[in-house]
């Protein structure tokens, strides 16, 4: 039995939109994640401090979960408040995943000094953190991805 050109061309239209909607419905949270990644990366510091006292970054990307943030950042705060090294910028959360932002002149004194906060915490143990060495602006800056 022959299909008419019509038919034929329907019978295989049809499933190769359905299987592009799928793919596009698969594909669409990895676009997500991207934006996301990419927004953290460029994002600078929105506290009022000097722009030269904020060049670099560490980005805290945490597992989705929930927990005690404001007693992490309350101890964040004050760790960062008796040191010089810079600041906590605060956190930013998106479908149940949260990224902390730390500023300052030199993000690997700045890592070296939050760390042991960091992995004591139930909350951030199993982040990813970045150190963005250079604005988020800049087309030199070097990421690098730390995992403990």
């Amino acid at each position: 039995m022959w299909l008419s050109r019509k038919r034929l061309i329907l019978a295989v239209t049809i499933p190769l939109a359905v299987l592009g909607l799928l793919d596009v419905l698969v594909m669409y949270p990895d676009y997500i994640a991207g934006k996301r990644y990419i927004h953290d990366m460029r994002r600078d510091a929105r506290g009022p401090w000097p722009r030269d006292r904020v060049g670099q970054a560490v980005i805290v990307r945490c597992p989705p979960g929930s927990g005690n943030w404001p007693a992490i950042e309350g101890e964040l705060r004050n760790l960062l408040g008796r040191t010089n090294l810079g600041y906590f910028d605060g956190r930013e959360c998106s479908n149940s995943r949260c990224s902390l932002f730390f500023y300052g002149p030199d993000a690997r004194k700045l890592l070296d000094t939050v760390t042991p906060v960091l992995k004591e915490s139930q909350v951030t143990r199993q982040a990813s953190v970045f150190t963005r060495l250079g604005r988020g602006d800049a087309n030199t800056g070097v990421m690098q991805e730390i995992r403990w």
